[in-house]
């Protein structure tokens, strides 16, 4: 499985695009260089096999903070602007 990285500036100018290419495959999220978030669509989650699917969600649980929901929300629902992602 291949995997595509993308800035956080860029995911926040223009999120529908990574997210329709995260329906292909998984895209890494970076701010200042480092990977901070894997975004991959419902259906390549499902196609997990479940221990991955578990050490996903105690991940999320270890991490879990209003903060980081809020990060989640704000990256899930920012409106694009200008550049286009390719």
């Amino acid at each position: 499985m291949s995997l595509r990285t993308v800035s956080s500036r860029l995911f926040n100018q223009d999120p529908t695009s990574v997210k329709r290419a995260a329906t292909k495959e998984p895209v890494q999220i970076t701010d200042h260089g480092k990977v901070s978030h894997v975004l991959l669509s419902i259906e390549k989650y499902q196609e997990l096999p479940i221990p991955k699917k578990v050490d996903l969600d105690v991940e999320y649980l270890q991490r879990r903070s209003l903060f980081f929901d809020i990060n989640i929300l704000w990256l899930t629902f920012v409106i694009p602007k200008g550049h286009k992602f390719h």
